[in-house]
């Protein structure tokens, strides 16, 4: 979904994980450098290493029931996908300002021409 949906295609793409056995498996380390995609790992696959990323993961285990038993896997992948864009869109978070980072992407403004965003005071 990221590369699909990439507003930014012309700016480099960083995958960040912990070492779990699924970003290490040589299939899906593949499909990234297909995709130019730089791999970023934690140094000792600590969680605390992944503080952001394991919170997001009890967000959706705990508010979004994302833990439970599906059926298949294409009733696990809508319910992933509705979580990810209640959590993208409508999701207060209050490292935003308690709006959502969508909201927070679009009141961010280009400042030069090489790319550089600054992210207006948000009152």
């Amino acid at each position: 979904m990221a590369v699909k949906n990439r507003m930014y295609p012309d700016h480099d793409l960083i995958h960040h994980s912990d070492r779990g056995i699924q970003y290490c498996s040589t299939d899906y380390v593949r499909v990234l450098q297909a995709k130019g995609i730089a791999i970023s790992m934690t140094q000792s696959g600590s969680p605390y290493d992944n503080a952001v990323a394991e919170r997001l993961n009890g967000i959706l285990k705990d508010e979004y029931r994302i833990s439970e038993t599906f059926r298949d896997y294409g009733e696990a992948l809508a319910q992933v996908i509705k979580a990810v864009d209640i959590y993208n869109n409508f999701r207060p978070h209050m490292a935003c300002d308690l709006i959502s980072p969508q909201q927070a992407h679009e009141s961010w403004e280009e400042e030069t021409p090489r790319g550089i965003f600054q992210r207006p005071v948000l009152q």
